[in-house]
Formats: C-alpha cells, sequence, structure tokens
C-alpha cells in the first residue's frame, strides 16, 4: 500500500525534506519515490501543491514504519484515508 511521507500537515515542498537529513536518511533506507502534489491529491484527496514533490512509499512490513518514527522522537502520525504518514515530535490532534 503507498503512503506519502511528510515533514508536516500544512503545505508540502521538496525543501522541506532537504532541510530534514534524519527524514531523508530514513527514506533512503527505506525507499521512496518522489509524486507531484497533483497526482496524490487525484488519488487519495490529500491537498498539497501541484508542483510540489511529496515522498512515497510502499508500505510492506511494520519494521518500516519503525524506521520512520526513529527519524523523529519515535513518535508516528498515520492518516490511512489519505495515504499520508507523519513523523513527527509532537502530538497531533485530528
Amino acid at each position: 500500500m503507498e503512503f506519502a511521507v511528510v515533514n508536516t500537515l500544512d503545505f508540502m515542498d521538496h525543501k522541506m525534506y532537504e532541510s530534514d537529513p534524519d527524514l531523508m536518511k530514513a527514506l533512503n533506507k527505506i525507499g521512496f519515490k518522489w509524486v507531484k502534489g497533483k497526482e496524490w491529491y487525484d488519488k487519495y484527496n490529500y491537498y498539497s501543491k501541484p508542483e510540489d514533490n511529496i515522498a512515497v512509499i510502499e508500505l510492506k512490513n511494520i519494521d518500516q514504519l519503525e524506521i520512520l518514527a526513529k527519524s523523529n522522537k519515535n513518535k508516528i502520525y498515520i492518516d490511512y484515508e489519505k495515504h499520508v504518514i507523519l513523523p513527527t515530535s509532537w502530538e497531533v490532534d485530528d
């Protein structure tokens, strides 16, 4: 199952990934592809700027979630409806 991995629930921007070396290390370890924001919106109704690049992983096992969680203080938020994973250091109130 595909999931977008983001570092904010607000507008995404490829530069945000570049400023998060721990997340990029985790993504490189898992394996990911870049998808344009419009393509992700069309598929899962998750809003982002159409031109933004979003890191997308193929979620195959729980070990991948552990790797992502470790990239940011062992916390993670998952929105199954919108297929979004957010490694986070704060509590998400949805």
